[in-house]
């Protein structure tokens, strides 16, 4: 097949992807702008929510992307046998993670006022995060649905499961934040709480489609043993994790960020939330193509092709990094048009936060080129079974090198947030060098499989 050909090949399983994340990121949008809408403290306790949620959920989503990993190198090698065995156990390691991460939600709000955040902002942000944390099983289940459904090809179903998503949640929420038909005004905790009742419904339905879907449903209606069941989730659990702490590891990081960003200011805070927003909805596009190499590389690594995973590896590296390039110009051209979003930008007491955002959106754009690059490296890694590798990287760069740095240049040398996304930046390119070092080595030093 031509170099064409993969290309297409490549597009026709990641835009749905892709397009899938798009929509699924627009919940928090919708949520950023919801709270944007109450005042500046809902905003702000809305970034510290949203930090800490994702770095938990970051950890959840990574493990159940074992499920997807195992079922296209299984796909790849023609190899059918307990398929369906790979959904049902991740189901069960959901649930188990999940519970765990519903005790810790609901306990965040000594943990951030002893990291020095304002006690108003950190008892509003925790109002909220019990409204969300109702919503964690449905929401790591609904994942691991996805990505069973990703690997056979049918890559369409979880984005029409987004789409419907996304009205219900504005619909939803705005009449539980802000009150209507009845019910009164919950203002942050009603966004968690609608959230959390939509997630549950797209569950049930998904639910409904695999069992009821004939090439889907008939691998699961086969009865399988117990020890079978261990077996399988601690496989998965085994393969999962290295990538669950990767993510957990980088997204915990940005947790660190936000309140690195919160001590220096309110104002600088709620900026950083307009600003990631619009940074992680093109980063999304990355994370994207990620899944679609993982599910591409894991066929050819399953197949035993590997000049096939070097070939969709770089086509996706390449897409990326032009389709995220491309983004960050208008992040420099046109700032403004992007914090007016949220923001009234020529109401005087919100000329600090625009200031902020303006420059956060500057660093955010080149920040998201490099890691546009690394994110896809590390889908390719994960595909061909290297998960350890990309996890103890992210742990050196982000934290043993990017936290005492960007907290040096920050506080020590008094350069404030751009010290903070100076850091981020270095640590970043440092990361993206190490896995495609490591990626390098996989494709050249390799003779074979």
């Amino acid at each position: 097949m031509s170099i064409k050909k993969r290309y297409k090949e490549t597009l026709v399983v990641s835009l749905p992807i892709i397009f899938t994340h798009f929509v699924d990121l627009l919940v928090p949008f919708v949520n950023t702008y919801l709270a944007a809408q109450m005042n500046i403290d809902s905003l702000a306790a809305l970034a510290i929510v949203n930090s800490t949620y994702m770095s938990f959920m970051g950890f959840c989503w990574g493990l159940v992307t074992s499920v997807g990993i195992v079922t296209s190198q299984r796909i790849g090698a023609n190899n059918f046998k307990n398929i369906g065995l790979i959904l049902k156990s991740g189901f069960i390691l959901s649930i188990i993670v999940s519970i765990i991460g519903m005790i810790f939600f609901a306990n965040c709000k000594p943990i951030w006022v002893y990291l020095g955040q304002n006690d108003n902002v950190a008892s509003l942000a925790q109002i909220g995060l019990n409204g969300f944390l109702i919503g964690v099983v449905p929401d790591i289940l609904k994942y691991a649905a996805f990505h069973y459904c990703i690997s056979f090809g049918k890559t369409k179903i979880p984005m029409i499961a987004n789409i419907v998503t996304l009205p219900l949640i504005y619909l939803v929420n705005t009449i539980l934040a802000f009150g209507g038909y009845g019910f009164p005004e919950m203002g942050i905790y009603g966004l968690g709480i609608g959230t959390s009742f939509v997630d549950w419904i797209i569950l049930i339905l998904m639910i409904i489609y695999i069992y009821s879907h004939k090439e889907l449903g008939k691998y699961l209606s086969i009865k399988n043993k117990l020890l079978e069941y261990k077996e399988l989730i601690l496989a998965l659990f085994k393969l999962g994790a290295p990538i669950g702490l990767m993510f957990s590891i980088e997204i915990s990081f940005f947790m660190a960020f936000s309140i690195m960003i919160g001590i220096i200011s309110e104002d600088a805070l709620a900026a950083y939330q307009i600003s990631h927003q619009w940074v992680f909805t093109v980063v999304i596009i990355a994370y994207g193509l990620a899944e679609a190499v993982i599910i591409l590389v894991g066929r050819a690594f399953g197949a035993k092709d590997l000049k096939l995973a070097q070939t969709y590896s770089f086509i996706c590296i390449i897409i990326s990094a032009t389709v995220v390039s491309f983004a960050s110009i208008f992040y420099w051209l046109i700032p403004e048009s992007f914090i007016g979003f949220d923001i009234d930008l020529t109401k005087k007491s919100n000329l600090s936060v625009v200031n902020f955002a303006r420059s956060f959106l500057i660093f955010g754009g080149i920040f998201q080129i490099i890691d546009s690059i690394r994110i896809i490296i590390s889908g390719s890694l994960r595909g061909m079974n290297y998960t350890q590798y990309p996890m103890w990287v992210t742990l050196i760069t982000y934290w043993i090198i990017g936290f005492p740095l960007s907290y040096l240049l920050a506080f020590h040398f008094e350069m404030g947030v751009n010290g903070l996304w100076i850091g981020l930046i270095i640590c970043a390119s440092l990361n993206a060098l190490f896995q495609y070092h490591k990626l390098h080595r996989v494709f050249f030093k390799k003779s074979s499989l």
